[in-house]
């Protein structure tokens, strides 16, 4: 049940980033390199909660299509990520899909909550095992 509501809750946040060309992770890792500018991927992977390979892809789609930029460090196998100007707009433009996709996501899981409720209800009013 956990991971239908996951996957439910996903789509919901990919169906409102859709008209910014965004999907929902590409949408926080542009975020996050708006916080934390010039931060190397295993930075920005840790601060996200995500593995490399999935900050790797939805990297390369940010950089495609000028979003993002990646940099050199002082040590010259280290890679920095900055959001371009173009991000930076884009970014607070889809931040307004979000905030709504957030609304929705919060009555849905007010359903769900009050569905935990009943059932955790319904099943102190069942018997226990006996006592002895």
């Amino acid at each position: 049940m956990a991971r239908r509501l996951g996957r439910r809750v996903t789509l919901l946040y990919e169906r409102h980033m859709a008209p910014f060309g965004l999907s929902i992770g590409q949408f926080s890792l542009l975020g996050m390199a708006l916080a934390l500018p010039d931060s190397r991927l295993s930075t920005l992977a840790e601060a996200l909660d995500i593995d490399r390979t999935t900050i790797s892809r939805n990297l390369a789609g940010l950089l495609q299509a000028g979003l993002a930029e990646l940099r050199q460090g002082d040590d010259r196998r280290q890679r920095l990520v900055r959001a371009t100007p173009a991000g930076r707009v884009l970014w607070r433009q889809a931040l307004a899909g979000w905030r709504i996709a957030q609304d929705e996501a919060r009555r849905q899981m007010q359903d769900f909550d009050r569905l935990l409720i009943a059932l955790e209800k319904a099943g102190d009013a069942l018997p226990g095992p006996a006592s002895g």
